[in-house]
């Protein structure tokens, strides 16, 4: 007993203890009740800015109503919390750890995605923790130093004896925090209006922009009214009847059944496929993607503008696979965790619909992005993960890319065995994601000479290089197979977002491919645009899309294979030519010459758009514009 006693006496100084002489007089008691809260405040958003500097031009440029909003909302819940625990150092210590947890993780997520930290990331835990194991981010060192002080801070109450005060008092306490609480998020955070008259702007088509402006804490706090998808006013079943009539298709949109196609169709998404040779002041030992630039040459071949950098993927293939855009969603949040919970009219569905059996192969863990359980929603009616692939290759830390194709043919070959129906095969593949900095090639295929790079980002833009370079090489040797095949089938492979180089563009920016400071338009439309080509083994011709916005590709792939398209993909094709590129950021018209009227069309065209898309997404399906019947009876009509 002697023993376990002077085990835990250092220990017992930090709690308190009625017995301790020190006696915290009431005035220093509400003076940390008062003070403490504004260092929390301070604190959290100084880590959000470079320094010092950086956070005081803030105040005077944007934040100084924000900031004391935000003193407010955490001063707030310091009283909450020492309600219920009595507590000035228990207090004190949860509240560095909740608000300076939610710092922290804004930071490192900025400084690996160039987004913040927004509040329906909470779903994505698990990705989080996945890729930060593989990524490093360093804190500054300052920083580093102001959070072992600020814990050092809250551990000081538990020195001294504090004032106690009565039950009564602390359900007062309680109670009228919790009202005031409450009034700051119903009439000030959550009222557009309220903020708008202290001067804090609604920035929410630009995260990015709206926390630098805002405030992390009121940005993220705002956000958090995004989390529901509120009913567009006008949405009704006389208005989507009304806004279907405005579509007149014409008897020969639909194809002859007696022409009808129905080729196998691979699509394949290529984890952080971007072209390199596109980086300027670059150059490389040999061609990186001798594939796809055959594909261009003979092949169907163009761009695609997506909305996410660095990471997301689920989400363009969200858009990809139902035509759906996620500008219309909230920023940042991630449409198969949040939405799917339900079957959901997609691509794989309609295919599954028309006689084909689908498949989806990822070359790793079934939960990530919640595949698992949303691909059985969406029409997929197998899918194989990691977990099926044995004994496989590595390369470059993940299953390598020509391992994910010979899972496809082999999928394949299975299923012809079985089968006559057609095949639609969805692949993800792996081995090109991120961090590149600790990738493990044997030896590199394409050697890169970038003299404005340092060493280390000189190995981290050539880990990446051998990366497309393996991912080209598998799209070749699946290929190669199906050129051997008499089955008409189309494989069309592109780039899901374009790879995290460093933090906060770092390399994009050396290289001169991104700008210094805030990003520009070109610069969004630099570092969104990803390339996608199309080969089938039957009418191969060369044709250059140009610029597509993801949600069309789908659409677009069945409309050149002469394949009928939902009417709701119809719809969306409709006049595409007379409307901008627009991803989550911007609009893109540095090419129009009629700037105001394709800005204007594509307002009015994006209003309806997202009335379609709730109607499918979030609606009562009033359109039907996914139903093969309903097509026809629009033709008819």
């Amino acid at each position: 007993m002697n023993r376990l006693k002077k085990t835990l006496l250092p220990i017992k100084q930090f709690f308190p203890d009625p017995t301790l002489p020190t006696q915290l007089s009431r005035t220093h008691f509400f003076s940390w009740f008062f003070l403490f809260p504004l260092f929390i405040a301070f604190f959290v958003e100084l880590i959000q800015r470079d320094n010092f500097l950086g956070f005081f031009a803030w105040q005077n440029d944007y934040g100084l109503t924000s900031f004391y909003l935000s003193y407010l909302i955490v001063l707030l819940t310091f009283a909450l919390i020492y309600a219920l625990t009595s507590r000035l150092g228990t207090t004190s210590l949860l509240i560095v750890i909740f608000y300076m947890g939610l710092g922290l993780i804004n930071f490192f997520k900025f400084n690996l995605r160039g987004e913040p930290f927004l509040p329906w990331d909470v779903f994505l835990k698990n990705e989080a923790l996945n890729v930060l194991s593989d990524i490093e981010v360093n804190l500054p060192t300052t920083f580093v130093g102001l959070l072992i002080l600020l814990l050092l801070l809250s551990l000081m109450p538990f020195l001294v004896k504090e004032p106690r005060f009565s039950i009564k008092s602390r359900i007062i306490l309680f109670a009228s925090c919790g009202i005031l609480l409450g009034f700051c998020f119903s009439q000030v955070i959550f009222n557009q209006d309220t903020l708008t008259s202290l001067g804090i702007e609604d920035l929410r088509w630009n995260q990015t922009i709206n926390y630098d402006h805002n405030g992390f804490l009121i940005a993220f706090m705002n956000n958090m009214k995004y989390i529901m998808i509120d009913k567009p006013e006008d949405y009704n079943a006389e208005t989507i009847e009304a806004l279907l009539s405005e579509f007149d298709f014409q008897a020969n949109t639909l194809v002859d059944s007696n022409a009808l196609q129905t080729p196998n169709i691979i699509f394949i998404m290529s984890e952080s496929f971007f072209d390199p040779t596109q980086l300027p002041n670059v150059s490389f030992s040999a061609d990186p993607l001798p594939t796809v630039n055959q594909i261009r040459q003979e092949g169907v071949s163009g761009n695609l503008l997506v909305s996410e950098f660095g990471g997301g993927t689920a989400n363009t293939e969200f858009e990809v696979l139902t035509g759906h855009k996620t500008s219309f969603l909230p920023s940042g949040s991630m449409a198969y965790q949040q939405y799917i919970k339900e079957e959901t009219a997609a691509l794989p569905a309609y295919l599954k619909n028309d006689g084909y059996t689908t498949m989806a192969v990822h070359s790793y863990e079934k939960w990530f992005w919640n595949r698992n359980d949303v691909y059985p929603l969406i029409g997929f009616d197998s899918f194989d993960a990691d977990i099926d692939f044995p004994d496989s290759e590595y390369r470059g830390n993940y299953i390598s890319d020509q391992v994910a194709v010979e899972k496809v043919v082999t999928n394949f070959e299975n299923h012809r065995a079985q089968s006559s129906d057609p095949a639609f095969c969805f692949l993800v593949t792996m081995q090109n994601h991120g961090g590149y900095d600790n990738k493990n090639f044997p030896a590199f295929d394409v050697t890169v000479d970038a003299p404005d790079l340092s060493s280390q980002n000189q190995l981290i833009l050539q880990n990446y290089v051998q990366g497309v370079y393996d991912a080209d090489a598998a799209l070749g040797q699946l290929i190669d197979y199906f050129k051997s095949n008499q089955e008409p089938t189309i494989i069309v492979m592109f780039g899901d977002h374009l790879p995290t180089l460093g933090e906060d563009y770092e390399i994009y920016r050396q290289l001169g491919f991104a700008s210094e400071g805030p990003l520009t338009d070109a610069d969004y439309n630099n570092l969104y645009t990803t390339p996608f080509v199309i080969w089938n083994n039957y009418d191969l011709s060369p044709n250059n899309w140009g610029t597509l916005d993801a949600n069309l590709l789908g659409a677009a792939v069945l409309e050149d294979a002469q394949m009928n398209l939902p009417l709701y993909w119809k719809i969306l094709l409709e006049q595409r030519e007379n409307r901008a590129n627009q991803n989550k950021f911007a609009l893109f018209t540095a090419d129009i010459i009629d700037t105001d009227r394709v800005i204007a069309e594509t307002n009015a065209f994006n209003a309806k758009h997202w009335l379609l898309e709730y109607d499918l997404l979030f609606g009562n399906d009033y359109s039907n514009a996914f139903d093969h019947d309903i097509l026809q009876t629009a033709i008819d009509q």
